[in-house]
């Protein structure tokens, strides 16, 4: 088992509503609540054998009590915030960033201006590759890889948007059935999700909120150029 810590974004939580803390505290794992700008924010922080159950484990029991996760949050680091986190100087941290020291320092996960952004799931992957850090370290838990991330937010977001991306209907774990209203003639076929579940991961297979029906397209639409494709995950 290893401790995972993560921070997301959940819906229907209120901290100024009576028993919702108390809810929070029957789950397996360790949860933490904020309020910033209107918006909730919980640390997780989970056992787990893989970082993707790690996130089924949280979001399934958040889900039972009401309060699903809208999104996992990804840690963004300056270079000071880099510096911080290894335990290092500043200039140390540059250097590290820059290329001038070690190498192989992962690239910046985004920018705002001029300031460059590092996610401190690639920064602590390099440096538990260096010997800069082990698990020992830590004091809450690892960071959830980034890959692990933008595959779980994908499902996410497929769930919100079913009916704008076409999908008609939820699907039980393995059920089989043919979509309600379906245009005469119209065959359908399920459609797992997997490109961004952890069961791409080689875990195991997606929740039954993350399985959709879609109507196969006829032989005109799959001719058109101008056919819509399906893109969930950055390459």
């Amino acid at each position: 088992m290893t401790t995972f810590t993560f921070d997301s974004k959940v819906l229907n939580f209120d901290v100024r509503v009576p028993g919702q803390l108390a809810a929070l505290e029957t789950t397996s794992f360790d949860a933490y609540p904020a309020e910033t700008n209107g918006e909730i924010t919980v640390t997780f922080t989970v056992d787990a054998p893989s970082p993707a159950e790690a996130l089924v484990i949280v979001e399934a029991q958040m889900r039972r009590l009401g309060f699903p996760l809208f999104r996992v949050d990804f840690e963004l680091l300056t270079v000071s915030g880099v510096a911080e986190m290894l335990g290092c100087s500043r200039e140390t941290a540059r250097l590290y960033a820059s290329g001038a020291r070690r190498g192989g320092f992962p690239k910046p996960f985004s920018t705002t201006g001029d300031t460059k952004l590092w996610a401190w799931a690639d920064v602590f992957d390099w440096a538990i590759a260096q010997g800069l850090l082990t698990t020992d370290d830590l004091d809450l838990g690892a960071p959830l890889p980034v890959r692990v991330v933008e595959r779980f937010n994908g499902g996410l977001a497929a769930k919100r948007q079913q009916q704008s991306d076409g999908w008609d209907r939820v699907l039980a774990v393995g059920g089989k059935s043919e979509s309600a209203g379906a245009e005469p003639g119209c065959q359908s076929t399920a459609v797992v999700l997997s490109a961004f579940w952890p069961t791409a991961l080689g875990v195991f297979d997606p929740p039954a909120y993350l399985r959709w029906e879609r109507p196969r397209a006829d032989a005109a639409e799959l001719a058109s150029p101008t056919r819509s494709r399906l893109s969930m995950t950055r390459s």
